[in-house]
């Protein structure tokens, strides 16, 4: 189980970096959190970006130092 597990994680990390702007490891909330849902080639859901940032900050996975516009960390999120 955690070798598909780990596979996952690096296919979220990959697409999260992909979406990082400033090459940074940081992605604005808005963009992640208007991802679609990512499938596998059997059209299996692989994930999906729907965490809230009361819950990503609670996992320190939120950077809000300029708090308007808040960002999810990479490293944080995907451990």
């Amino acid at each position: 189980m955690g070798m598909w597990q780990d596979h996952d994680c690096k296919v979220m990390k990959r697409y999260l970096r992909n979406l990082d702007p400033e090459n940074d490891g940081r992605v604005p909330f808005d963009t992640v959190h208007h991802q679609p849902q990512v499938d596998d080639a059997n059209g299996e859901q692989v994930f999906r970006f729907a965490e809230s940032q009361d819950y990503l900050r609670s996992i320190g996975g939120l950077d809000e130092s300029d708090p308007r516009h808040p960002q999810v960390l990479i490293s944080n999120y995907v451990l």
